[in-house]
């Protein structure tokens, strides 16, 4: 399985390659190693999405069997950690006030980090996790749900629903849906 909705859409960018090399070496301890800032990589990965190079990777990952688990919450996290609306959900009454407190340091540290540009650049690169979902389901990858529960802003039971929501606006059918819950990974 592939999961979070970041690698397919780095691999369906022209930038991706050149990106993964860069992660590569700076895993491998190669200090020199230059790592783009968070919305140039962003941003080159939106802006250099390459449609063929893409049905390359997707038919790819369907033929080996490669199941995806997009856990869009994740990425609606980096996206709206400065949206006040998102910080205050109702819904965090469900939660434990100590995970409350350390998911509103993870939001403020995101959020501060982020440049007005930057904070953009998650935006539209949430958005555009979206559309690749769409894309690899189109090109028969199994899409299953996934929330990574209890992470920052992934409020247990009802961050299944919200991934419903995300798969849902990223073009499945609700029957797709339901299947992505239940079905897909019990097979």
């Amino acid at each position: 399985t592939i999961e979070h909705a970041r690698i397919i859409p780095r691999d369906c960018s022209l930038a991706g390659a050149e990106i993964r090399s860069a992660l590569e070496r700076r895993l491998a301890g190669d200090a020199d190693a230059k790592l783009p800032r968070d919305d140039e990589r962003l941003n080159a990965i939106v802006s250099s999405f390459d449609p063929t190079l893409c049905r390359q990777v997707l038919t790819g990952l369907a033929r080996s069997g490669t199941y995806y688990v997009p856990t869009h919450e994740t990425r609606e996290m980096d996206a709206r950690a400065g949206d006040p609306d998102y910080r205050n959900d109702p819904r965090l009454a469900y939660v434990p006030e100590r995970l409350r407190g350390f998911w509103a340091q993870d939001l403020e540290s995101r959020d501060h980090a982020s440049s007005p540009a930057t904070a953009a650049a998650y935006r539209t690169f949430f958005d555009h996790g979206l559309s690749i979902t769409r894309l690899a389901f189109e090109s028969g990858i199994p899409v299953m749900v996934g929330t990574d529960a209890n992470d920052t802003m992934s409020i247990p039971g009802f961050s299944l629903h919200d991934e419903l929501l995300h798969l849902s606006r990223a073009g499945l059918s609700p029957m797709d849906i339901l299947r992505a819950a239940t079905t897909v990974p019990a097979t």
